[in-house]
């Protein structure tokens, strides 16, 4: 069986990772795993074929598939007041994140971003 690793993870810091499909496979890829499922948003410059492939295969990874998503109930959403809800702001801040899965970026934040050297 072989599996594969989507990018909703990293869709929750959208400012952060959108167009960084390069860096996303290089991660899923040491972490073992056999595909990739992006979601569209996320490809940025990416979303050209060729673009997408090398970054597969420079990770030894299969495209799984690509995911399409979208927020049927925004439309109709209401809060009790009235007004629609508000998507939550990216943490940590855009600033100071960086990528907590892979070691590399977990070093370069050691000093200004204490919980990144936890591990997590």
């Amino acid at each position: 069986m072989r599996i594969g690793c989507q990018t909703y993870s990293w869709q929750m810091s959208l400012p952060l990772y959108q167009g960084r499909i390069d860096h996303i496979c290089e991660v899923v890829g040491r972490a073992g795993f056999a595909g990739l499922e992006p979601e569209v948003i996320m490809l940025g410059q990416f979303a050209g074929a060729e673009h997408l492939r090398g970054a597969l295969e420079a990770n030894n990874l299969e495209l799984a598939a690509l995911t399409l998503v979208e927020d049927w109930g925004a439309s109709t959403r209401r809060l009790r007041n009235g007004r629609r809800p508000t998507p939550p702001s990216p943490w940590p801040p855009a600033s100071t994140a960086r990528c907590w899965r892979c070691a590399r970026c977990r070093a370069e934040t050691a000093t200004t971003w204490p919980s990144a050297s936890a591990g997590y």
